[in-house]
């Protein structure tokens, strides 16, 4: 039979792995890009009208300076 210690001693390395990748891709993808809507059409392939929408039901971040409406996309 298997020694319990060892199996959980397993079990948190395998834990502490996973965790030690997650932190390494969310530090890559907390970088925020700013989009324009013709930008975020080409990437998503939504129509203006539907990024709009989307960014008034607050389902896309967004922000508004002047005129224009950029977006947020993680990379």
């Amino acid at each position: 039979m298997e020694n319990p210690f060892e199996l959980i001693i397993q079990r948190l390395d395998r834990i502490e792995s996973l965790i030690s990748n997650l932190n390494a891709s969310t530090e890559q993808t907390s970088k925020a890009t700013l989009l324009n809507v013709s930008q975020l059409n080409e990437f998503l392939g939504l129509s203006r009208s539907t990024i709009y929408k989307l960014t008034m039901e607050r389902r896309i971040p967004y922000f508004k300076r002047g005129e224009a409406l950029p977006l947020f996309r993680t990379s």
